[in-house]
């Protein structure tokens, strides 16, 4: 939970960043030696990034590499917060650690081995943001190889999974469904938008949860809320999923995702239809 009292935020303070991008992170080297994904991904936000108004706060492990904590300081410069966390590895933990010391009005969630591929990505989510019954945002991101890792996500016989994984970039999708934002059910936190004051009015995100299932989990309590959630296409990644942790998925995570939730996760979809559509 997000040990805050949530205080009114209409609008950011003077001379604060509207977005705080939050990525927790073991800033570590690859075990091969080659370069850490986090300095690659930190390193696309600055260099790509055509929206400057943000701070990057990077939550890393107690064993971080001095090297790798260098690196990112001359890439963000005074845009940068690194925030040692201890314990074992939580996402959920680790961010919403990062939230209680970011500024921002809006929270981006990103993990460490995504990359930018549209500059203007984060003006995208902002803009699909505005309405203010929409809590989230998610964006396309890509495989490696250029196919879709994450379109949004379905709920499909009660197991949660990402839409459009493995078609090729460029898809129309059933109905053009990968060319427009769309209302998901929920999208990854890999790279999602999500205003503050939603974020602590449920909690933040779940530290039972601390490898799989915590943006699903968090997808559905800001619905359960009323809040609606929106994907983008326009907004785009590339992430190199599980590069820097085990893929592995807890058997007791998905318990846990069904003894909370049940039956709202046999729902296949949300009504999927077409929030605004630029073809």
């Amino acid at each position: 939970m997000v040990p805050t009292t949530p205080q009114p935020r209409s609008k950011t303070a003077p001379g604060t960043p509207a977005i705080s991008i939050v990525i927790p992170t073991r800033a570590q080297r690859a075990a091969d030696g080659s370069a850490s994904v986090v300095v690659a991904c930190v390193t696309s936000i600055v260099k790509q990034s055509t929206y400057r108004d943000f701070e990057i706060i990077v939550v890393h492990d107690a064993g971080a590499e001095p090297d790798v904590l260098a690196a990112l300081k001359k890439i963000a410069g005074a845009s940068l917060s690194l925030v040692r966390f201890d314990g074992p590895f939580n996402f959920s933990r680790k961010m919403n650690h990062g939230v209680i010391q970011a500024r921002g009005n809006f929270i981006l969630s990103m993990n460490d081995d995504v990359e930018i591929i549209s500059p203007d990505w984060i003006e995208q989510l902002r803009e699909t943001i505005e309405p203010a019954d929409v809590a989230m945002v998610g964006a396309m991101l890509y495989f490696a190889n250029g196919t879709i890792q994450h379109a949004g996500h379905a709920h499909v016989g009660g197991l949660p999974t990402h839409i459009g994984i493995g078609e090729p970039r460029g898809s129309a999708g059933p109905d053009g469904d990968y060319l427009d934002v769309r209302e998901r059910v929920g999208v990854t936190a890999a790279c999602a938008l999500i205003r503050r004051d939603a974020f602590e009015r449920v909690g933040g995100f779940c530290e039972l949860l601390p490898g799989n299932y915590n943006d699903v989990d968090l997808s559905l309590k800001l619905r359960s809320l009323g809040y609606r959630i929106l994907w983008t296409p326009r907004a785009e990644l590339y992430h190199f999923e599980s590069v820097s942790r085990s893929p592995e998925i807890s058997g007791y995570e998905l318990n846990f995702l069904h003894d909370r939730w049940g039956s709202t996760l046999d729902v296949i979809d949300v009504s999927n239809a077409v929030v605004e559509s630029r073809r």
